[in-house]
């Protein structure tokens, strides 16, 4: 699959992995956010997106995200514009679940100085915005 992705996209591929061998799965994306592939970091992020589009669903993800935003944290200022499109897109589909849980997160890696592209915070809470669910005191 890591060859794969190289060249096409494995999303919908590594879900079955992720349903069935969930920490070994987990623990080889945890290696992935640092290829030097933009491809095979984009699989990290939208592979495990809890609303992938025309996805199966997968029971392992739903619910408790932290293991998503973990992998999420280092691809937050990631150089590769179509990384970034698809960590916005994954923080989008865990606020429409969770999105207190986003907030905690995003003020945590500011309170860490974690660098974060200012892109993707506003495309990741882009339906937050529309809805008018942003809390006052948040600024990015």
């Amino acid at each position: 699959m890591y060859e794969i992705t190289k060249r096409n996209t494995a999303e919908y591929a590594i879900r079955p992995f992720l349903q069935t061998y969930h920490e070994d799965t987990l623990d080889i994306l945890q290696q992935w956010i640092y290829d030097e592939n933009s491809h095979i970091r984009r699989l990290v992020s939208e592979g495990t997106r809890p609303r992938l589009p025309w996805a199966k669903k997968i029971g392992a993800l739903k619910g408790d995200f932290k293991n998503n935003l973990q992998l999420l944290e280092p691809l937050m200022n990631d150089p590769s514009k179509y990384v970034q499109k698809s960590v916005a897109n994954h923080m989008n589909d865990i606020t429409k679940e969770d999105k207190e849980l986003v907030f905690q997160w995003l003020q945590q890696l500011r309170d860490k100085q974690h660098p974060i592209n200012p892109w993707i915070i506003k495309h990741g809470l882009r339906t937050v915005i529309k809805s008018g669910t942003l809390p006052k005191n948040f600024s990015f």
